[in-house]
Order: C-alpha cells, then structure tokens, then sequence
C-alpha cells in the first residue's frame, strides 16, 4: 500500500494514555482492513514505574487516525 507525505505531527501525552489499544485497532483497521493491534504503525506498552508509552513505527504517515479516536488525549494532532 501506497503511504502519504507526512503532512503533521502526533504529540505523545504518555501521561493521559490509559493503555486501552483504541489508537492500535482504529490504525490497523484504516491500513490493513482488520482489527489486529499488532499490525498498526503505533503500538503503546506498559513500563513498570512509569506508566504507558505510546510509539510510532517508520511506517507511520501520521494521518491522524489514531488522535482522531483516543477519548483520553494522550495523542494530539499538532498542524
């Protein structure tokens, strides 16, 4: 699949993110057509004594999708 220009960025609040994979499914959903978290270009995991941390893979073009969808802000589209 085709991937488009980076056109803006994605803030990270890892501090807000409550580790519930909503970014990971609506992202795997929109570029592989199936609900497998595994498969998206973010992924978020648990650090003992810190919390959750939300990444990107390079395959990420930051559409914006997963910010779209995470009722809790820990992901900001920034124009």
């Amino acid at each position: 699949m085709s991937r488009e220009i980076k056109s803006r960025e994605i803030k990270i609040h890892n501090e807000k993110c409550v580790g519930c994979g909503t970014c990971e499914l609506w992202c795997s959903f929109t570029f592989q057509k199936a609900f497998i978290p595994l498969l998206a270009n973010i992924h978020q995991s648990f650090v003992s004594g810190e919390g959750f941390k939300i990444s990107f893979t390079e395959d990420c073009t930051q559409c914006g999708i997963c910010a779209g969808h995470c009722v809790y802000g820990a992901l900001e589209i920034v124009k």
